[in-house]
C-alpha cells in the first residue's frame, strides 16, 4: 500500500468522522466547504483505490499471458512426445512447474544419428522466463547438431562447454547426456553441471 494511499484514506476517515466536530459553530457557506471537502476527499480515496486494483488485476493478465506464451514457446522447441527411429521408440512427457516461476530451461531429447547411435539428453538452464525458453532452444539445437561430429559424450560436452561461452545465460546449464549404439548394445553417458 502506498503513502499517498495511507495518507488519503487517514484524511478520509478523519474528515468523516469528526464531520459534526468540524462544521459546529461554523456558518452554513463554511460547513458547506467543509462538506464538499470531505465529499472530495472521499471520492479521490474511491477513485485511487479503483485505479491501485485495476492496475494489479492489469499485472496478473500480463504475467498469466507472459507464462502461457513462454510454455506454448518451451513446448514448440521439445520434441514430439512419441520419437522413433530404425531401433528405438522414445516416450517423453514435460510437466512445468504450477506456478510463473517453473517455466523456462527444461529440455530433453532422443534423435537418431546419421551412424545410427541414437543422442538421449536432458538439460536444464538456469533461470526461467523467455530467456531461459531462448537459451534452451540454442543449446538444444546446438547438442543436436554437433552430436554427430563426436564419438563420445566427454567430447561432445567438451565442444558445448566452449560455444556455450558465447551465449548470454548459458553459463551453469545442466546437461546429462548419452550416446546409445543399438548394434554393439552399447550406452556412454556424460554430465556437466
Amino acid at each position: 500500500v502506498s503513502v499517498l494511499f495511507t495518507l488519503v484514506t487517514a484524511i478520509v476517515i478523519v474528515l468523516v468522522t469528526t464531520g459534526d466536530l468540524l462544521t459546529d459553530g461554523l456558518s452554513e457557506t463554511t460547513a458547506l466547504v467543509v462538506f464538499k471537502l470531505q465529499f472530495i476527499a472521499f471520492i479521490s480515496a474511491g477513485l485511487y483505490v479503483a485505479a491501485e486494483s485495476s492496475e494489479r488485476e492489469q499485472a496478473q493478465r500480463t504475467a498469466a499471458r507472459e507464462h502461457q506464451t513462454v510454455e506454448e514457446l518451451q513446448r514448440a522447441l521439445l520434441p514430439a512426445a512419441t520419437v522413433t527411429g530404425r531401433w528405438f521408440q522414445a516416450n517423453g512427457v514435460y510437466q512445468a512447474a504450477s506456478d510463473h516461476r517453473g517455466v523456462g530451461g527444461d529440455w530433453y531429447d532422443v534423435i537418431q544419428l546419421p551412424d545410427g547411435r541414437l543422442l538421449v539428453c536432458v538439460g536444464d538452464v538456469v533461470g526461467n522466463g523467455t530467456t531461459a525458453v531462448v537459451v534452451m532452444g540454442h543449446l538444444r539445437f546446438l547438442t543436436t547438431g554437433l552430436a554427430s561430429l563426436y564419438p563420445t559424450p566427454g567430447l561432445l560436452l567438451d565442444e558445448l562447454d566452449r560455444q556455450a561461452r558465447h551465449i548470454d545465460g548459458a553459463a551453469g546449464t545442466t546437461l546429462w547426456l548419452a550416446l546409445v549404439d543399438p548394434e554393439r548394445q552399447e550406452l556412454h553417458y556424460s554430465s556437466a553441471g
